[in-house]
């Protein structure tokens, strides 16, 4: 078993980070959130945490500490030449601005066999010849976004002053 910490990562205009895999079966050709395999003593928000800055380069991610969703699936591990069953714990996370282009992870995203990236518009439907993973992402994301309206807080992912002491309010960095 393989436990995963995973970021839904949404920019201003509601558009969500996917990463291209093109995975052995089961699951193939795919697109899934950044994220990645808990090490050491890391629990599942400090994996995902980590995995953000390591896959985008980015360490100014505002990503909450509340798990919004786990799934479980079967995947090929290439490290371990053999099925495995993989727990992924998901988090949302805020970027600051629209459509940021990566930082400098071309050499970590090719030994990951991360193939592309895309930011997905939630307002397009996902692909049908496109598997994406978690299957229910769109409405995970647009859930974290109706809840940040609510709260009145900037679709940017800003942290404004008076939020700062708040215990849930984290910018993952290393």
């Amino acid at each position: 078993m393989r436990l995963a910490g995973r970021v839904i990562t949404i920019d201003p205009a509601g558009r969500v980070l996917l990463f291209h895999y093109d995975d052995p079966p089961p699951k193939g050709d795919h697109w899934a959130t950044p994220g990645g395999g808990v090490e050491g003593d890391e629990d599942f928000y400090q994996a995902a945490c980590r995995e953000v800055v390591e896959e985008t380069g980015w360490t100014d991610v505002t990503v909450a500490p509340i798990e919004v969703y786990v799934d479980r699936n079967a995947q090929w591990s290439g490290g371990r030449h053999r099925l495995i069953s993989q727990h992924d714990h998901y988090f949302i996370g805020w970027v600051p601005e629209e459509q940021r282009p990566l930082g400098d992870v071309a050499v970590m995203h090719h030994s990951d066999g991360i193939r592309g990236h895309r930011w997905w518009p939630l307002a397009e439907p996902a692909p049908r010849d496109e598997s994406v993973s978690p299957a229910a992402l769109a409405a995970l994301a647009r859930d974290a976004i109706a809840a940040r309206r609510r709260l009145g807080r900037p679709a940017n992912g800003a942290v404004r002053e008076r939020e700062r002491p708040l215990v849930h309010r984290r910018t993952c960095s290393r």
